[in-house]
């Protein structure tokens, strides 16, 4: 069976970037990857969209942020 695509949209402009990053790590661990496939879409504080890169952005959060 095929894996259902889903994306985790995190980050943005608002006060509240760092509950939004910290919330989509939480999504991403708990999600069953045998039945998701995860497209991360993650928003920097300037408002800048990073889709590649998502994974590597959300990781490293703390060190960017």
């Amino acid at each position: 069976m095929s894996k259902l695509r889903v994306g985790v949209i995190f980050g943005g402009k608002s006060a509240e970037h760092e509950v939004s990053l910290q919330s989509a790590k939480n999504i991403v661990d708990a999600i069953d990857k045998e039945k998701f496939d995860v497209t991360l879409l993650g928003i920097d504080k300037q408002g800048k969209w990073h889709v590649n890169d998502a994974s590597n952005y959300l990781l490293n959060a703390e060190t960017q942020h």
